[in-house]
């Protein structure tokens, strides 16, 4: 299933629709006008939704949400996720080159590395520059 924009509004109107406890980020991703005025999250620190493009974490997970949450998540495929965040974030104009140049590309910036290192983390790579070594260790094996 290829993510959709429209998920994120449907999750967040069933919530409200039904009175649930929004867990929210930091920094809000999540569009304001969406949410009941006065919106002021959990008196407990417990939830019951969370609606945000976010890296998982099973233990982070159990802390804030409620013991009978259920889990429902929307996972994409990497190369079509990194395509769409390639023009959601206008690497583009940031790099100066098209997104068929920065595939074929043998060496990146400082920036160019900060940024994929950024991108690892958010599929859940621990350590990109491990990642980037093995798989070097695996394509001169099978070279």
């Amino acid at each position: 299933m290829r993510a959709r924009p429209q998920l994120v509004p449907r999750f967040i109107a069933y919530g409200v629709k039904h009175g649930l406890k929004f867990a929210l980020p930091t920094r809000l991703v999540v569009s304001p006008q969406r949410l009941p005025t006065g919106y002021h999250g959990s008196p407990d620190g417990r939830y019951i939704i969370v609606v945000s493009h976010t890296v998982f974490s099973k233990e982070g997970a159990q802390q804030v949400m409620n013991e009978s949450a259920k889990y429902v998540v929307t996972i994409r495929e990497p190369a079509s996720c990194f395509e769409s965040m390639w023009y959601f974030r206008h690497y583009e104009m940031k790099f100066d080159m098209n997104l068929s140049a920065f595939t074929k590309a043998s060496q990146y910036t400082w920036a160019q590395e900060r940024e994929l290192n950024t991108i690892a983390y958010f599929w859940g790579v621990k350590i990109p520059a491990t990642v980037q070594q093995k798989a070097r260790c695996i394509a001169g094996q099978k070279g």
